[in-house]
């Protein structure tokens, strides 16, 4: 019976130190373009960056960012189009729409909403274009893919060393 009451005492003692110990405000790593914060973390402006880059090799957007089966882009897609707005403003680019919508008039519908998106943004549309298709990212090639389905479909295990995925 007394060596519950130990645990208990040094266990209330335990969370009562950890409490007290862990009141510093937690630090934000997506801090703007995301929103502003009180409490930046040092590496938020590298981890901006980062995204920066990825969003420019990806240059997309998705049925995701839309309210489903609407044309009306969602909080998500507002972000992402406001910040290729700001990115794309001296450059200009190709955003591609990637999407499996099989009703044409929506998808046309989508489209010209981010392109008056953008346009509201401060967008060039002289300089930026929306078209449907596939992201511009890293991709696979159809034959290396086939190849390595085949492969795991016959139980020879994922491509070698020697045999990279990507090109």
């Amino acid at each position: 019976m007394m060596s519950l009451r130990a645990s208990l005492l040094s266990g209330t003692t335990l969370i009562i130190l950890l409490a007290g110990a862990c009141q510093e405000p937690t630090r934000r790593l997506n801090a703007p373009p995301q929103g502003a914060s009180n409490a930046p973390h040092p590496m938020q402006n590298d981890l901006n960056y980062m995204v920066d880059n990825a969003l420019l090799e990806d240059m997309c957007v998705s049925d995701i960012h839309f309210v489903p089966h609407t044309n009306q882009i969602n909080s998500l897609g507002a972000r992402r189009l406001n910040r290729y707005a700001e990115l794309l403003l001296n450059i200009g680019g190709t955003i591609h729409y990637d999407t499996s919508e099989r009703d044409e008039g929506l998808v046309d519908s989508r489209l010209e909403t981010m392109r008056e998106f953008l346009a509201d943004a401060g967008a060039d549309l002289s300089k930026v274009e929306v078209v449907p298709g596939l992201p511009r990212g890293r991709q696979t090639r159809a034959t290396k893919a086939i190849q390595t389905m085949e492969k795991d479909a016959s139980g020879g295990g994922s491509p070698s060393a020697d045999q990279p995925m990507f090109p």
